[in-house]
């Protein structure tokens, strides 16, 4: 998933969606003074806006409405609530600042976990183009042709001291008067 992609247009979603709610409900949702929403407003709005409005949008629009910071901050035991004319109607309670809490804290530990597991793939990424550099590198040559280094001249030199040995059996044999196979 490309996230920059998302963003910006969640940004484009927000901004149309949130000029079309402060249209239709123009006490509740004002640009700069965000007021808390009664639970349950989505619903209100779905059933008001019928086919104007799809609930796909509706439901990304208030996951990035409701945990901009201004509206976060409001999150308070005590503070009302307001409904779709813009009227009080319910508080926070004590038990919606806790799960409130408890989201951020999750959310927190999601992306600590994201950022982990981003870390951990850079790095294994950078372990193989090491060893794809690594085993690219040019071998070593060990001389030349007739310096074909210790291995194979060690092995060239038992082939030699075979030929010597066995020309020099052959050479028995031939003073001897015995054929050569």
């Amino acid at each position: 998933m490309n996230n920059k992609k998302e963003i910006s247009f969640l940004k484009e979603e927000y901004e149309e969606v949130f000029s079309m709610l402060a249209e239709k409900y123009p006490k509740l949702f004002k640009k700069n003074s965000p007021l808390l929403l009664k639970v349950g407003v989505s619903q209100d709005i779905l059933a008001d806006m019928g086919d104007k409005i799809d609930k796909k949008r509706l439901r990304k629009f208030f996951q990035s409405y409701c945990t901009e910071k201004r509206y976060v901050d409001l999150h308070i035991a005590g503070t009302p609530r307001y409904d779709l004319n813009g009227e009080e109607c319910g508080i926070v309670s004590e038990e919606h600042v806790v799960l409130r809490e408890q989201a951020k804290t999750n959310a927190e530990l999601r992306t600590q976990r994201r950022e982990e597991e981003l870390v951990r793939a850079a790095q294994a990424k950078s372990s193989k183009i090491e060893k794809a550099q690594h085993n690219q590198a040019p071998k070593r040559k060990t001389g030349s042709k007739n310096n074909r280094g210790p291995i194979k001249k060690r092995r060239a030199d038992e082939g030699n001291s075979k030929s010597n040995i066995s020309n020099s059996v052959n050479a028995q044999k031939l003073k001897l008067g015995l054929r050569i196979r």
